[in-house]
């Protein structure tokens, strides 16, 4: 049963609220490794673009839950800075499809080796037995927390270095 605004979660739900509080912090840390300034929104649309390839604005949109007006300009600013391309589809000349450039590719890689070695660095202080259990749980709840089905929790617009 879900607690009431301003109450204190309960048991395991305590747990999780405190984790993805760390983990956000973490991922803000990973950001601040980038070599250009770039923000949460943005580094969420340039890692969907380096996992799943160029798409439209409106695509890019809908994996993202975002409006498209939203999105125009958010890419606005990713083009302006250099780590995207509006380019029109060959096969469909009506439609322009938003890629990385090369920069845009190797800010993704940077911010998620930066991140990838924070967590490892948290994982090498567990002890062996409870990193092996957390192993074992992350697929269940990464699937549960995605609302998808086992083995496509990977599509939240990340990608792995």
């Amino acid at each position: 049963m879900a607690g009431r605004v301003g109450q204190a979660p309960a048991g395991d739900v305590a747990d999780l609220v405190e984790l993805s509080r760390l983990l956000v912090s973490v991922a803000d840390r990973s950001l601040e490794t980038a070599s250009q300034e770039v923000s949460l929104s943005q580094f969420r649309a340039l890692a969907l673009l380096a996992r799943h390839g160029p798409c439209t604005g409106g695509g890019l949109a809908d994996h993202l839950g975002q409006l498209p007006s939203t999105m125009t300009r958010l890419c606005d600013r990713l083009v302006a800075a250099g780590w995207i391309t509006r380019e029109t589809n060959p096969d469909n000349r009506r439609t322009i499809e938003l890629g990385l450039t090369p920069v845009g590719r190797r800010l993704v890689k940077q911010v998620l080796t930066a991140r990838s070695v924070e967590l490892e660095r948290i994982l090498a202080r567990m002890p062996a037995p409870s990193r092996a259990r957390l192993a074992r749980a992350l697929p269940d709840l990464l699937v549960a927390a995605d609302g998808a089905e086992a083995g496509t929790w990977r599509g939240l617009g990340y990608v792995s270095v």
